[in-house]
């Protein structure tokens, strides 16, 4: 095993256990049931938004071990995936009947089985012995749904009762990874500007998605929620943490292409 498998072993690991201690300890709330509905979905979406924006950030780090951890990050995401649907139907109490009229009534839960059935998919074909049997054309065809899972992992979680921070967050990341995929099939490599660019639109987006999201699904008015993206009292909103990574990223993709096309020029002695 590479370190790097290690390292998304232990990173998969991680929400999980961090879960457990919060129900021994009683940190779960009065309905640890419904916490635990919450929490692994949140952790679900977030490991599904990592494996997509994989790819991208070994590229932008020069570091292409990093896709060794890539298949045990997405998988991770689809049992964390299917523990979200344990808990929620333990939650439903085991009532087919209604569990089956939620689904039929709500589109965020019509949504969810879509994506699930999808990661299923995937995860089923995962493994090197698919890759063989399916030929690498339709295997990598097959997995290209990747984004698309996670997309509709976010809009479930958007769709969710509640307002939550993360759901804005990860809308923006999410936007970003897409984005930086326009970016590369343009420029055929990450450069200052566009980058730049792309960390302006990914905050921008994630402010705007966030006033209209909740203005008219949420019906806050969206001057309350314009004023809380610049209220910094409980730590910085969304928008913030977007367009810093951006920046970030772009720095570094910025930085380690100089440095790779340094090391690669020949000096010239005079």
């Amino acid at each position: 095993m590479t370190k790097m498998k290690a390292a998304a072993y232990g990173l998969a690991v991680l929400p999980g256990l961090s879960m457990i201690y919060d129900l021994v300890t009683g940190q779960m709330g009065m309905i640890p049931l419904q916490s635990l509905v919450y929490w692994t979905g949140v952790w679900a979406t977030a490991l599904l938004i990592l494996t997509f924006a994989l790819s991208p950030i070994a590229q932008i780090l020069r570091w292409p071990r990093l896709i060794d951890g890539r298949r045990i990050l997405g998988v991770a995401g689809l049992i964390y995936s299917l523990i979200h649907l344990i808990c929620y139907v333990m939650l439903r109490k085991w009532e087919w009947a209604a569990i089956a009229g939620d689904v039929l009534r709500r589109p965020s839960l019509i949504i969810a089985s879509l994506s699930l059935f999808g990661l299923i998919a995937l995860g089923l074909t995962s493994h090197d012995l698919m890759v063989k049997k399916l030929g690498a054309a339709h295997w990598h065809r097959l997995h290209r749904l990747n984004g698309l899972l996670t997309l509709l992992a976010l809009v479930h979680f958007l769709l969710s009762p509640g307002s939550f921070s993360a759901q804005f967050l990860f809308a923006g990341c999410l936007f970003w990874t897409y984005g930086w995929r326009v970016v590369k099939s343009w420029n055929g490599q990450a450069r200052l500007i566009p980058m730049l660019i792309l960390a302006s639109l990914a905050g921008l987006f994630t402010g705007a998605f966030e006033i209209l999201w909740q203005n008219l699904h949420k019906n806050i008015p969206a001057q309350e929620v314009w004023s809380d993206l610049f209220d910094f009292t409980e730590g910085p909103s969304s928008i913030w943490i977007v367009w810093a990574l951006g920046l970030v990223i772009a720095a570094i993709s910025v930085r380690l292409g100089s440095k790779s096309q340094s090391i690669e020029s020949p000096s010239h002695d005079t």
